[in-house]
């Protein structure tokens, strides 16, 4: 099959309001953190099928609005003598629109999915190139596909979802925003940061991250706490689909008045305490921080780790979850501070207690929607029982990971999709499969439970039946 080929650039002039300089957002920190730890992209792409009748003008004309109206897309990174980076914002410039041809008689859609592939593995040149990527592809003199690749380190996906609500809703006459951006800016955000005030929030995030420093256990030891023979994979990614789970969890909710959230985090709690003896359980759960003044619609990262410290000894399902939902108030409330200042804070309690802290298991839910419609009908048990052997897995190795285990929960098409990744030297395949249907078996049971409260405690166990694996 013939090759792609890539067309001459086309340069798509920009200006826009604000320019200056400033130090990371605390957000900024964080993404820039664990692209650097863990050497991954963290790239976002998203490819859209184009109308028939679609113009090369329409897409300058959008890539120009992007640039001239949001801060983060005219961002560049300058690196300090130690690699550390601050933000330079440019008010004018040149951005570039990439045209790749499709071969007739090929696919167009594959060379779509090609484009994006390779973009999402190319790190930005965050120094000098802009942080976004958007390709059109062409086949026979008709664009087909629009590929658009954004840096993380500058966006998350909600502040994408900002950016092509605002090109959506432009005036139709002007092609200009109807609006004024509202929120902060990456710079007024940064000015911010550096306020009295916000260094008051950042301290008290701080002393409660200290508190539970020195609380928590240590690191049982220096290196793995698994052996794994060295013509073995080390790490794996457990991706299970859940109908079940997903209409549990909508029973689950309206009984208990909790999002799904807080129920998700308990079972997983219960789950790795039974099965891993985790006591008491340990998580940084990533923290979605727009509910704050001004972030809602902030067009730059702001998620950053919270600390859930959680013993649920004797506490049966329904009093964890009330247990979890009180203590996700605080984990909440002190996820926004400095991110160095934060690590700095972690270095130094292990060097005074003489050891390191283990802290590398995550939990991060992307779902949209958490909670659920209290007036419409919830599922029926036998609903809830029937969905038992569609459940999904999925099992495959990946090369790299720079944490201990991480939950990233998603929503699928009939459910609920967790993607469970781990380092075995330290949660091994067959403990992090028990902790999967454990998980399962906790949500569904209580759900079941006909009384309308769960007597399921985090030391025993709910057998479920009837389950598929494929």
């Amino acid at each position: 099959m013939a090759e792609a080929t890539m067309a001459d650039p086309i340069l798509v002039p920009f200006e826009g309001n604000g320019s200056g300089e400033a130090d990371l957002t605390w957000g900024q920190q964080h993404i820039w953190d664990w692209m650097t730890t863990s050497g991954k992209t963290l790239n976002m792409t998203a490819t859209r099928a184009l109308d028939e009748g679609a113009t090369i003008d329409e897409f300058v004309d959008e890539l120009r609005f992007f640039m001239s109206r949001f801060e983060a897309m005219r961002t560049r990174y300058r690196f300090d003598e130690h690699g550390w980076p601050r933000q330079v914002v440019h008010r004018t410039g040149e951005a570039t629109l990439r045209l790749v041809d499709a071969p007739t008689g090929t696919d167009p859609a594959e060379v779509a999915a090609a484009v994006s592939a390779s973009d999402q593995e190319k790190h930005f040149d965050h120094a000098n190139e802009w942080p976004v990527r958007m390709t059109l592809v062409r086949q026979d003199g008709r664009l087909t596909h629009l590929v658009t690749t954004l840096g993380h380190a500058l966006f998350d996906s909600i502040a994408a979802m900002v950016m092509f609500t605002d090109l959506l809703d432009r005036d139709p006459a002007t092609g200009a925003a109807k609006e004024p951006i509202s929120d902060m800016t990456p710079l007024e955000l940064a000015a911010w940061q550096a306020s009295p005030a916000a260094q008051r929030q950042s301290a008290a995030a701080l002393r409660y991250w200290e508190q539970h420093l020195r609380a928590i256990p240590a690191r049982r030891s220096a290196g793995p706490v698994h052996a794994v023979p060295p013509d073995e994979e080390r790490y794996w990614r457990y991706v299970y689909e859940s109908p079940a789970i997903g209409l549990a969890l909508r029973r689950l909710a309206r009984r208990l008045g909790a999002e799904t959230t807080s129920i998700l985090l308990t079972a997983y709690a219960m789950a790795l305490a039974e099965v891993a003896a985790h006591h008491p359980v340990v998580l940084q759960v990533l923290v979605n921080n727009r509910f704050r003044s001004r972030l809602a619609r902030t067009v730059s990262p702001v998620n950053q780790a919270g600390l859930f410290v959680l013993d649920l000894a004797g506490a049966t399902f329904d009093e964890a979850v009330a247990r979890t939902r009180q203590r996700t108030i605080s984990v909440y409330k002190h996820a926004y501070y400095n991110q160095v200042d934060r690590d700095r804070l972690v270095a130094r309690v292990a060097r005074e207690r003489g050891s390191e802290i283990e802290l590398a298991s995550f939990v991060n839910d992307r779902r949209t929607q958490t909670s659920v419609d209290v007036d419409s009908p919830p599922p029926s048990a036998a609903d809830v029982r029937a969905a038992l052997p569609a459940s999904r897995l999925r099992l495959e190795p990946f090369d790299s990971f720079n944490k201990s285990l991480m939950l990233t929960i998603n929503d699928a098409p009939d459910g609920v999709m967790m993607t469970f990744e781990t380092d075995v030297a330290f949660l091994p395949l067959t403990q992090l499969e028990a902790v999967v249907h454990r998980v399962e078996a906790l949500v569904v049971g209580a759900a079941l439970e006909e009384d309308g409260a769960s007597t399921e405690r985090g030391d025993g166990g709910v057998q479920v039946a009837g389950r598929e694996q494929r």
